[in-house]
């Protein structure tokens, strides 16, 4: 089974990935794209975004999840955290790549699941 993604086509390259008979499992070109962020808007306009960042995709999959965040600098996680509590929205803390898990989340109110 695996656990892992691989990141980049540099990668898959060189590791003979030419296509989808080669492998049993993902590849996207950016670690964030593995992970739940890239359903969450960035907290505001002049928040940091990684190269590949897609502005568009959340506000299309807005009514399909949960609502919160992305952030990927602390100052910007702060600012998503601050207005997450104050809306009462779902804040994920930090989305690990390769296996190590992602951080709790807290949802809504506190003391609501």
């Amino acid at each position: 089974m695996p656990s892992e993604t691989l990141v980049g086509a540099e990668l898959t390259r060189e590791l003979g990935i030419r296509g989808e008979h080669d492998l049993f499992g993902g590849i996207v070109p950016h670690a964030f794209v593995a992970t739940k962020s890239i359903t969450h808007p960035l907290v505001a306009p002049d928040a940091y975004a990684p190269a590949g960042w897609s502005h568009g995709f959340p506000h299309r999959v807005r009514d399909d999840v949960l609502s919160g965040f992305s952030a990927f600098t602390r100052e910007d996680a702060r600012r998503a955290g601050a207005l997450s509590a104050a809306r009462e929205l779902v804040f994920q803390a930090s989305v690990h790549v390769h296996g190590r898990g992602s951080a709790p989340k807290r949802r809504g109110p506190r003391g609501a699941a």
